[in-house]
């Protein structure tokens, strides 16, 4: 099972519980943005947490910098709800420039 088709089916199985909050690190460029597709169609606010903005993608930008921010100090500064259940997903890409602290800094709750 590819990654994709993967998080296709978790994010499938959230939204089924009643999840409707979704985190993402990184930006929905193809061929991720087909894995959230469906969720956008089905009420689920997904949240692009990542350095640079993608005008193209239909996720709300969440600006950080993973260096020096925590995850949960960014969503701070959007409408995420820290209180209600979310599904998280780290897209692959990231993982190819994050440091080992900030990447472990971009998941600190």
């Amino acid at each position: 099972m590819s990654s994709i088709d993967f998080t296709k089916t978790e994010l499938a199985a959230a939204i089924d519980r009643g999840v409707r909050q979704c985190i993402v690190i990184g930006s929905l460029q193809q061929p991720w943005r087909e894995a959230f597709q469906s969720s956008f169609e089905r009420t689920m606010k997904v949240f692009a947490v990542d350095e640079d903005p993608r005008s193209d993608s239909p996720a709300t930008f969440v600006p950080t910098q993973f260096a020096t921010e925590a995850l949960a100090t960014a969503l701070a500064k959007s409408d995420f709800d820290k209180r209600e259940a979310s599904f998280f997903g780290l897209l692959s890409q990231k993982c190819n420039y994050l440091s080992t602290g900030s990447g472990s800094r971009a998941q600190q709750w």
